[in-house]
């Protein structure tokens, strides 16, 4: 994986795992944040209670909102350049 993560360049990565989640288990989330935070040092980890497992991001926005939100207004503000 990190060879591969290496050519995305990336500033900030955040993975975001759900417990009851079965398609793509809590234990991969966090191999792949692990895999992450080796080629991006702003690698952010969440762990989510939601009873609706993989699909809990479709319709527990309530949830993801709060973490998704935090992540964004963390960020610096973008540089926007005006087209000549």
């Amino acid at each position: 994986m990190k060879s591969g993560f290496k050519r995305l360049n990336l500033e900030r990565v955040l993975v975001i795992g759900v417990r009851t989640d079965i398609l793509f288990p809590l234990a991969q989330q966090r191999e792949l944040a692990a895999g992450f935070s080796e080629v991006c040092r702003d690698t952010q980890f969440a762990e989510l209670d939601c009873i609706r497992g993989h699909d809990s991001f479709l319709v527990e926005m309530d949830a993801f909102r709060p973490v998704i939100c935090e992540f964004f207004d963390a960020c610096p503000p973008l540089t926007v350049v005006a087209a000549e």
